[in-house]
């Protein structure tokens, strides 16, 4: 994971008001203006904010050799299209999240490369599926993502998982949308983009809450 040069910027769009609809179409919003602005190079938004110490999990992930018991416990996080490019992290098998990885979308995921060998030691993850605790739905990873680390930069290599944002099925988060942070990879100074990013989010909205 390549941390240098990004700014980050917490939203916390239910405070003013903002349905799970509303919500889904600031983001992504914010994202297309984003990508615009002068020393952008890339942008996503992610739940889980690396080295934050805080974690995400919708409990045990089954498939493969472990579709039944007790599972696999996973960290989990929920991003946008180009998170791994944005965040440096290789993507050793498949692809990244698109901006058509949505709700209506048919459910994917993309696993590490130490869950891919707890569920399939041996075979091939990609095209496989997997369910999220007591959750029927079922998801199929579409990617393999080298191992990396989260909650601090000393932490063994964990199994973890990540799914699109956009297409969380209600169920998992009992209706309500997440707060994202938006993840802006820069070709300069990150805190030269601070004025420029709080203008754009001030003519979205004015009320608009936000803290990089």
């Amino acid at each position: 994971m390549e941390t240098e040069r990004i700014l980050l910027v917490s939203l916390a769009p239910a405070l003013n008001g903002y349905d799970r609809k509303a919500a889904v179409n600031l983001y992504g919003r914010l994202l297309e203006r984003a990508s615009g602005i002068s020393l952008v190079e890339s942008a996503t938004i992610a739940r889980v904010v690396p080295f934050s110490g805080t974690g995400l999990s919708f409990g045990p992930v089954l498939g493969g050799v472990v579709s039944q018991g007790e599972g696999v416990a996973s960290d989990c996080n929920l991003v946008g299209p180009d998170y791994f490019r944005v965040l440096g992290i290789e993507l050793v098998r498949g692809r990244d999240f698109r901006a058509s990885d949505r709700e209506g979308s048919p459910r994917v995921a993309v696993v590490n490369e130490t869950l891919a060998s707890r569920l399939w030691p041996g075979s091939d993850p990609l095209g496989q599926t997997i369910r999220l605790g007591r959750q029927a739905e079922l998801w199929a990873v579409v990617g393999v993502a080298r191992d990396s680390r989260y909650r601090s930069a000393t932490e063994p290599a964990r199994p973890f998982l990540y799914l699109p944002a956009f297409q969380l099925a209600s169920p998992l988060l009992a209706g309500q949308f997440p707060e994202l942070t938006l993840h802006i990879r820069t070709s300069g100074n990150p805190l030269a983009l601070a004025r420029p990013l709080r203008a754009v989010l001030r003519e979205m909205d004015p009320h608009l809450r936000s803290t990089t």
